[in-house]
């Protein structure tokens, strides 16, 4: 595969390597720098724990467009069903209220605002919000 970045935007990629704070913005950019160098791209995705395809969609997507939107994330994780609002009466109804097992969270949860959680899904929202 053909590429080479521009002399600046090298100079660019190499200082944002040293600088991002999050992996996925590291191996982004570290795709490219490598890409550059002419390695393989089976070598860059053994190297970086991606796969071929995800190298192609890195590359497409910085020619099209372009370093600072590239790197930007616009991944937002799921919350769960539950509002802020909600989120904190149920952490003030854990801390005042004594439940020794995820089903009675459950069926407060399921009383108060009608909706159905599993256990394993009450657990997991627990977890998020700081309890066990």
């Amino acid at each position: 595969m053909n590429f080479r970045l521009a002399d600046r935007a090298r100079v660019d990629f190499e200082t944002s390597q040293r600088t991002v704070s999050d992996r996925s913005s590291y191996v982004k950019v570290t795709t490219l720098l490598l890409l550059d160098k002419g390695l393989p791209i089976s070598q860059i995705s053994d190297y970086l724990g991606i796969d071929h395809s995800t190298v192609y969609r890195y590359r497409k997507a910085y020619e099209t467009d372009g370093l600072a939107r590239y790197l930007v994330t616009d991944y937002q994780g799921y919350w769960g069903r539950l509002s802020c609002c909600q989120i904190s009466e149920l952490r003030r109804e854990l801390n005042t209220t004594l439940y020794t097992d995820s089903k009675q969270v459950a069926a407060w949860i399921e009383q108060c605002w009608d909706l159905h959680y599993t256990p394993q899904g009450i657990a997991d929202l627990l977890n998020r919000i700081g309890f066990s």
